[in-house]
């Protein structure tokens, strides 16, 4: 069986254990491990807005998180679980409980009659029982109204129908008729009975229109939907991370790493290199060519005067991310996805030449109070000889002093952590991954008002300390390598130095 069956079954059982009422649909229903699809339930209305403290305490038992919780709909919520398995792969449940089934405004299936004929199955090995799937003729339906009120009815919705009217012909019959006129329901009745979906396809928009038209509509369903949005639109589900660093540090690894590994909590993703780039204009941000070395230029270059064009370029900076996050990052969080970006401006005033910014560092400091903060910032940190062995493009003495100033940084930056790079990869990435669930699960309890009860696993990193540090940690933090991770809070102590 596998991690996901395992979980998602268990998870079940410890709801019953809660009085929850609920039966599994969808393609859940005949296998609940699948990975690439959410487990489909409905549940009582009432029990819909208390989901969240009982899925996020058996999430902490296990060792797990729940780190999202993306309202769909308006009578729908779907709850995203996660766990680092002991190799440091991600398990991710995702658990679409819904009070009903609504489109456009019009009520198509309500829950409590489909609960109130609901099945248990005789359960896998390991998880203690079963757990409840809804009957066939009302799993046939309820997959039905939904393919139907899609643009198109997917093949394996199709092939899925088939099978469960099978389990139920009569059932599956009466319920089509209480839903469409004779012609319709004797077409789709036909569809389902041989397995063949063509004239279902072809005539899906006439069938889609006669469904709504006889369907009750739901009262304020326009101000819920409105309200709805705008709790998206303003919590945004999606996650902003930004891996800070001096050369040599291991940013690009580590991303590479984890970026695939967090697929699965985020419907799409996109990384950055620095800024948005909303203009496509393609600045040089990053060393190439003649100027791999950019500490090595000429001594011009280090001159601290201020030019017009270190002016424009700073202000042409500063607008790249507010348009930047106007036109793609901000839609990307609002549509659950994850911006991972490779420095960001806060890089301006510690590693000024290499992206050729020439004004004052000063400046581009209290700038960044401008510019959207991201959710969650990683600094990476290592000794200087470490990142000089990984990369010599600049002088160790200019290593050192970006080194100190990143972790400086940690003391501006909200929502920071400081990670040590010298550890084999592995590690490294299990540890970011740690930081990262850790930090969705606390927003997640803060949004849905369960953010008393200690949620997160005693082995992760030191907990998201949000408020700015005190000048004498900085200080402590970027003289003294390793730091205790017992006495500096989200630092992570290093074997080696």
């Amino acid at each position: 069986m596998s991690a996901p069956a395992r979980f998602a079954a268990e998870l079940l059982r410890a709801l019953e254990r809660q009085g929850v009422r609920y039966a599994v649909v969808g393609s859940a229903r005949e296998d609940i491990g699948r990975t690439d699809e959410d487990v489909d339930l409905l549940v009582d209305p009432a029990a819909l807005a208390a989901l969240a403290r009982p899925i996020a305490r058996y999430c902490r038992d296990t060792g797990g998180w729940l780190v999202n919780a993306i309202d769909h709909q308006v009578n729908a919520r779907c709850f995203v679980c996660a766990w680092l398995d002991a190799t440091g792969g991600l398990v991710c449940v995702q658990l679409d409980f819904a009070a009903g089934l609504r489109r456009q405004g019009k009520l198509l299936l309500a829950a409590d009659r489909l609960l109130d004929a609901r099945q248990r199955t005789a359960g896998l090995p390991g998880t203690g029982g079963g757990f409840y799937v809804a009957a066939p003729a009302d799993a046939f339906i309820y997959s039905l109204l939904k393919g139907v009120t899609k643009p198109r009815l997917p093949d394996a919705d199709a092939a899925r129908l088939s099978r469960e009217w099978r389990e139920d012909p009569g059932g599956a019959r009466e319920r089509i008729a209480r839903y469409w006129p004779a012609r319709e329901a004797a077409l789709l009745a036909d569809a389902a009975r041989r397995g063949r979906w063509d004239a279902v396809h072809a005539g899906q928009p006439h069938l889609r229109r006669v469904l709504l038209a006889r369907r009750p509509g739901v009262p304020r369903a326009g101000a819920l939907e409105i309200a709805r949005v705008a709790r998206r639109i303003t919590h945004p589900t999606g996650l902003v991370v930004a891996f800070l660093g001096p050369d040599g540090s291991g940013k690009s690894t580590v991303i590479e790493q984890v970026a695939p590994a967090l697929a699965p909590l985020f419907r799409r993703q996109r990384r950055y290199h620095f800024r948005p780039d909303p203009f496509g204009l393609g600045l040089p941000t990053a060393s190439s060519g003649r100027t791999a070395l950019p500490h090595r230029r000429s001594a011009w270059l280090l001159a601290p005067f201020v030019s017009l064009v270190a002016w424009a370029k700073l202000a042409y900076y500063l607008l790249d991310y507010w348009v930047g996050y106007a036109r793609s990052v901000w839609p990307l969080t609002v549509r659950t996805g994850l911006a991972a970006f490779d420095r960001y401006f806060h890089d301006l005033a510690i590693d000024p030449v290499r992206l050729r910014h020439r004004g004052p560092m000063a400046m581009a400091r209290l700038l960044e109070r401008l510019v959207p903060a991201p959710d969650l910032s990683i600094v990476m940190h290592a000794p200087t000889w470490a990142m000089q062995a990984r990369k010599q493009e600049v002088p160790p003495a200019e290593t050192e002093r970006q080194r100190t100033e990143y972790v400086r940084l940690v003391g501006r930056l909200p929502r920071s952590h400081v990670v040590d790079a010298t550890r084999p990869v592995a590690q490294v990435t299990r540890q970011v991954l740690e930081i990262i669930l850790a930090h969705l699960g606390h927003r997640t309890a803060a949004r849905l008002g369960y953010g008393g009860e200690p949620l997160i696993t005693p082995t992760a990193p030191e907990r998201l300390a949000t408020k700015r540090r005190s000048a004498a940690d900085v200080r402590a933090m970027a003289v003294q390598y390793p730091v205790a991770a017992a006495a500096k809070p989200n630092t992570i102590q290093s074997d080696r130095n």
